[in-house]
């Protein structure tokens, strides 16, 4: 448009595209490929959950807790853990100093109060340290294109027989394979071998099948995550509910939700981004042999 006359473009009229914006306390970076709270916000419900904390463990007025509840949940998607965080926070909501108002009328009355306990205290705590540097969430905006698209692009889409002959996908990004039976957990990543031996209590029945899957795979990436520092991480397991916490970064389960948050943990700490694809239990031959119980020795 210049070279046809000086007058008709003026660059500092333009207005260029956005990379960085920010919606409802929300900024969104298109290049950096990052969801965080903004710091206004961030201080905002850090100063909120501060004040809350003074008095607890105790019991507090229920509405109150509802909207300390309602911020958090709002933020939730965009603070690493937050989703998992809440849970002790329902919980806590629901925990009626006199049972016999829930799910009547009086159940949101300005008196009715609630127990908070530790397992809300500790979520609440938690949330504050991470406010304090709220370093987001990976988006991988499947417009961007250029295979950033962890779930939808083809990165991840190698089929099994391929992955196995190379533990990574097309795209190189790392495969781990897991798999666990009633009396220990085995893994695999590229040359690198995993059995872990379940004790006692951990082993079946003492324990759920998922859980062992979990804990299984949760050793897994903390063994070989100080290799991984930095990288996305395809984690496949055939147990379907395993594929779905990863997703989700969360669980219904108590126990599922604690080995949720020490893989999250681990993560955080590498840089590691992680995703999950369930394999069907006859393809995933090679873990399956380090799960099963040691021969016994002549």
């Amino acid at each position: 448009m210049q070279s046809l006359g000086r007058d008709l473009v003026k660059v500092e009229k333009c207005e260029w595209p956005e990379t960085r914006c920010e919606f409802f306390g929300i900024t969104l970076d298109s290049v950096a490929q990052l969801a965080t709270v903004s710091a206004e916000r961030a201080d905002k419900l850090r100063d909120v959950i501060a004040v809350t904390l003074e008095d607890l463990p105790s019991v507090m007025m229920r509405k109150s807790l509802a909207s300390v509840v309602g911020k958090v949940h709002f933020l939730a998607p965009f603070i690493h853990d937050g989703q998992a965080l809440l849970a002790p926070l329902y919980a806590a909501r629901e925990a009626f100093t006199d049972p016999s108002l829930a799910g009547t009328t009086r159940a949101w009355h300005n008196d009715t109060t609630v127990k908070v306990g530790a397992a809300a205290v500790t979520a609440l705590t938690r949330l504050r340290a991470v406010l304090n540097d709220p370093a987001g969430r990976c988006v991988f905006l499947k417009e961007m294109g250029a295979g950033l698209a962890f779930w939808q692009a083809s990165n991840v889409a190698a089929s099994d027989s391929e992955i196995d002959a190379t533990s990574t996908t097309e795209h190189g990004i790392d495969v781990i394979t897991t798999d666990a039976s009633g009396y220990a957990g085995g893994a695999w990543w590229r040359h690198e071998r995993m059995r872990y031996d379940f004790t006692e209590a951990q082993a079946s029945p003492h324990s759920s099948s998922k859980w062992r899957e979990l804990h299984t795979l949760v050793q897994a990436v903390k063994l070989w995550a100080p290799s991984l520092r930095c990288r996305r991480l395809l984690i496949r397991t055939d147990n379907s509910t395993c594929v779905s916490v990863i997703r989700r970064c969360n669980s219904s389960t108590p126990e599922l939700r604690a080995l949720c948050l020490e893989l999250s943990e681990t993560c955080r700490a590498l840089g590691i981004e992680t995703a999950a694809r369930h394999i069907a239990g006859v393809d995933n031959i090679h873990p399956q042999r380090f799960s099963q119980p040691l021969a016994p020795t002549v």
